[in-house]
């Protein structure tokens, strides 16, 4: 697992984290820990910016302070002494980014001053660029097809040409041989 430092500084506040990115590690979180140090928490990546995020509490052995970031790590929400008992919580961000990163804390680390809007700051982690989409083949025919169409026309328009301007060199001396023999 990946670690850094999350800081709000803004608000003097500032955390060592782990930082959870593949799906088995954001499932595990910290389920089954009965304590987190002071000022330690988890970051979580969700890869990009969430418009929802379920948080599973199973195996929570103690209560969390929770903050959501988007994607440029402006504070989206934030979430108070959040109970183990409580099985599953979503976060639903209906206006704006949605948040792709939520950061779990000691319950009361998380000053209640903390406001959507501030800015955090990891340190010490770069996370990983967004993958590449595939070449669609689909897309690589939507582009050929009219290019394709074009050049026919082009084509046509050329030979078309050709003929107003007048027959080729050879047409025009049989024509003047028949005009010849015709007198």
């Amino acid at each position: 697992m990946n670690a850094g430092v999350v800081t709000i500084p803004s608000r003097g506040l500032s955390w060592q984290v782990e930082i959870a990115t593949t799906s088995s590690e954001r499932t595990q979180g910290l389920g089954g820990r009965a304590s987190l140090d002071a000022l330690n928490g988890m970051l979580f990546d969700m890869g990009s910016n969430q418009s929802q995020i379920t948080i599973n509490m199973r195996e929570m052995l103690f209560l969390l302070d929770i903050v959501f970031f988007d994607e440029d790590m402006v504070v989206r929400g934030m979430v108070w002494e959040l109970n183990p008992t409580d099985i599953e919580f979503n976060a639903t961000f209906p206006e704006g980014p949605g948040a792709r990163y939520f950061l779990e804390v000691n319950a009361g680390e998380l000053l209640e001053s903390v406001e959507a809007g501030d800015q955090g700051v990891i340190t010490g982690w770069e996370p990983p660029a967004p993958p590449t989409p595939p070449i669609e083949i689909g897309s690589i025919i939507e582009l050929m097809v009219p290019m394709m169409i074009v050049m026919m026309m082009m084509g046509m328009m050329s030979k078309m040409m050709k003929g107003v301007s007048g027959p080729a060199p050879m047409t025009t001396a049989v024509a003047v041989r028949e005009v010849a023999l015709q007198r």
